[in-house]
């Protein structure tokens, strides 16, 4: 594991603004799986940012959130569930 080089400002400022932005799609009222792809697409910039910051772990969003998909599949999640899951992973 990597120590961080960056101070911990820059991470909890990138997570501020994207909590910002995803509360923000809540208000234009999107169709569900609309609302979905969106938040998605962000918390995936939101990962890719976070992810350049810090050597040796690019990828491991999408590999965790991989991973999470198959182990929520396997246990029965709902839906809902199953999309919060993909979040969290993310």
């Amino acid at each position: 594991m990597y120590r961080s080089l960056l101070p911990i400002k820059l991470p909890t400022q990138l997570t501020q603004d994207i909590a910002r932005q995803l509360d923000a799609l809540n208000s234009l009222q999107l169709p569900k799986d609309s609302l979905h792809a969106v938040r998605l697409l962000q918390l995936r910039r939101l990962t890719r940012r976070i992810e350049a910051l810090i050597p040796g772990h690019f990828g491991h969003g999408e590999r965790t959130a991989h991973y999470a998909h198959m182990l929520g599949k396997a246990i029965g999640l709902t839906d809902d569930q199953h999309i919060d899951l993909q979040y969290a992973a993310l």
